[in-house]
């Protein structure tokens, strides 16, 4: 624009002084103020069209991370096991959802590059990006929902990366008690799928053996006894290689002490059915499982709810009520941080109310 008033200076000036503008110069300046008003028009147009194409992307974006973050409803893989959900359902379902986490992370941005990371996450290094994610993954269901978005976004470009894989697993397990039964279902059958693939590319990680027990023996609720207890056998396998490569996790010894109790707790059909299905069936004690939670307990003396309740179902399997109460006192002052936690707040309220005659 300004070259074009350079190039009619001369039209619009006169350079004799006293010489009025001419009509010629008159016309000129009619036109120019044609083709002004007619380059400011086209503006406003480039300007509303550049809106529309904004709008747009915002759509692009907010389906892009719809189907990203709920991948495992049933429109995934697993999705004929609980039936297809229709268009109209996801939608409903979705978007009260999507307008809390998505424009709700999107409102603390502070940076066109924030803003980028959290829309386009595989345009982010994956070694910068997982420290955070393990900070998330720790912390409250919120920051779990958020770790579980990025990594959403990380599934196109990650894909085949074990510690996104495990990492990407575990967020998916975690978040499956905020669902419902068939959802909840659906999350563990694709918490395992994660795993597994993590486990196919590498044996050498101690959280993707760790992980893929952990979904594995979740499947537990939904599949045949036959299939439950083979299992368990794996389950028990990939703990034991995981307490092998970081005999300092206290998580694996909780796990290990899991399957003890589990095992020593089996009814007299399962052990029966156990029996006649494999020539060596599982076996356990109360002791056992016990040693393994004591265990963990040495490594994380800090505030864990589960394992002080089951340290204390211990003493109860073994009879000894008194150091059961201790514990179940000890587990009942820990406030609960988690569904995990909410549940085993409901057990202890049922043994406390139990066993509390026997406290000292």
């Amino acid at each position: 624009m300004s070259s074009f008033l350079r190039q009619h200076a001369t039209v619009v000036i006169t350079t004799s002084a006293g010489i009025a503008l001419s009509a010629t110069a008159a016309f000129i300046l009619h036109k120019l103020g044609t083709r002004i008003h007619g380059e400011i028009s086209l503006l406003v147009q480039k300007v509303e069209q550049l809106r529309k194409e904004v709008a747009d992307l915002r759509q692009q974006i907010l389906e892009q991370n719809s189907k990203a973050q709920f991948s495992v409803r049933a429109r995934s893989s697993y999705g004929s096991l609980t039936g297809a959900a229709s268009d109209d359902d996801d939608d409903t379902m979705f978007e009260e959802a999507i307008e809390s986490n998505f424009y709700g992370s999107l409102s603390s941005l502070t940076s066109t590059d924030e803003f980028q990371s959290a829309v386009s996450g595989p345009t982010t290094p994956l070694s910068t990006m997982l420290p955070q994610i393990d900070k998330l993954l720790n912390g409250s269901t919120a920051e779990q929902e958020q770790a579980y978005s990025i990594l959403s976004n990380y599934t196109q470009g990650q894909s085949h990366d074990p510690e996104f894989l495990w990492r990407f697993a575990k967020a998916t397990f975690t978040l499956r008690l905020s669902h419902g039964d068939e959802e909840k279902k659906e999350m563990c059958y694709r918490a395992n799928e994660l795993a597994s693939e993590a486990l196919q590319l590498t044996d050498q990680i101690s959280n993707v053996h760790k992980w893929y027990a952990i979904t594995l023996g979740a499947l537990g609720d939904y599949e045949p006894m036959k299939v439950k207890i083979q299992n368990g056998f794996a389950f028990k396998e990939h703990i034991d290689k995981a307490m092998e490569m970081d005999p300092t996790d206290a998580t694996n010894y909780h796990l290990r002490g899991r399957w003890c109790y589990s095992v020593y707790m089996l009814s007299w059909v399962e052990r029966n059915a156990a029996a006649a299905l494999f020539a060596s069936p599982p076996t356990s004690t109360a002791d056992e499982s016990l040693h393994f939670f004591q265990k963990a307990e040495e490594l994380n003396p800090e505030e864990w709810k589960e394992n002080k309740l089951y340290i204390a179902k211990c003493y109860i399997a073994k009879g000894d009520y008194y150091a059961a109460v201790v514990w179940l006192d000890a587990a009942a002052v820990i406030p609960a941080h988690s569904p995990d936690d909410d549940e085993a707040e409901a057990e202890l309220t049922k043994l406390l109310y139990s066993y509390s005659g026997y406290r000292r």
